[in-house]
């Protein structure tokens, strides 16, 4: 089994950016312009053989909006 993508939900995307730049050297290798369509905005960073996601709702009530509001954030 293979492993593709790890997704993570973030309220700011260009903090997670920034962090995961200077404790990994990632840099955003894709934007996906489609996920605007669920309320989104998202950044890829190829890690090794897979790709890690970060999602940040753009709009109150999606589905990562909601479920980072009922763990506090």
């Amino acid at each position: 089994m293979r492993l593709r993508q790890v997704v993570l939900a973030a309220s700011d995307l260009e903090i997670v950016e920034r962090q995961f730049a200077e404790a990994f050297g990632w840099r955003v290798c894709f934007r996906d312009p489609i996920v605007a369509k669920w309320g989104l905005r998202n950044a890829l960073f190829p890690a090794s053989n897979c790709f890690i996601e970060v999602v940040s709702p753009t709009l109150p009530d999606t589905s990562a909006g909601r479920h980072m509001k009922s763990i506090g954030g």
